[in-house]
Parts: C-alpha cells; structure tokens; sequence
C-alpha cells in the first residue's frame, strides 16, 4: 500500500474475462469497464479520442 495515491481514486482493471466462458470473447463484456462508459463525442481535441486516463464516477453501497 502507499500513501501517494488519493485514496478517492478508484482502479478497475481492464481486459478482464472469464476464461471458463466459451470463446473467442469468453464472457468479455459481461464484466468489462469498457461497458460503464461510452467510446462516443465529446472527444478530447488533443487526441481526438474519448477520455482513456480517467473518468468521474459515484460509488455507493449496494443494498441487499
């Protein structure tokens, strides 16, 4: 652990699959962060892609 990091920072890996799902994707957008966000306009006009690096995001419990 470090203490660089701003602890309201939150991480989510990518390209995560299960490889116990069938192929060729096996199961790849069920879990994906790619499918919490949108790939479409406004793009940065530095790069002329959508946001990569870092998004704004609300966390909350889940109630069960």
């Amino acid at each position: 652990m470090t203490g660089e990091i701003d602890p309201r920072v939150i991480h989510v890996e990518h390209g995560w699959w299960f490889p116990e799902e069938e192929g060729p994707e096996h199961g790849v957008w069920k879990s994906n962060a790619n499918v919490l966000t949108s790939n479409g306009p406004p793009y940065d006009p530095a790069m002329g892609t959508y946001q990569l690096r870092a998004l704004l995001c609300r966390i909350a419990p889940v109630r069960m």
